[in-house]
């Protein structure tokens, strides 16, 4: 799953969102926070999934990675039953409840 940061709404004359974004890192945290999620509700057999998320983000794109060649037939196996935990749409179910968080975490970054 990508996010993409606009900073199309700000007035960009008194400060410049996206270059704050670039410098501290903003957009890596937002989707590391996500991740995290995504990783919690992931399901669970052995750890491995859940262990092997990662954040790729650069400048004012980004995306969470669940590299496992399972990775995505279990974030759309909505049928299936995982008795240790977790389950289907781990990646899209953080992503819908955890962009204000995201949001939050990247405004803090930039207005420190």
């Amino acid at each position: 799953m990508s996010i993409s940061v606009s900073s199309a709404g700000l007035d960009l004359r008194r400060f410049d969102a996206s270059e704050r974004i670039r410098e501290t890192g903003a957009l890596g945290d937002a989707l590391t926070h996500i991740r995290d999620v995504a990783a919690s509700r992931a399901p669970i057999l052995t750890g491995a999934l859940r262990a092997s998320g990662f954040v790729a983000s650069s400048g004012m794109s980004g995306r969470v990675v669940f590299p496992l060649i399972y990775a995505a037939k279990q974030e759309h196996r909505d049928w299936q039953v995982h008795p240790h935990g977790g389950g289907a749409h781990y990646l899209r179910s953080a992503m819908d409840t955890e962009v204000g968080e995201a949001m939050r975490i990247i405004a803090d970054r930039i207005f420190r």
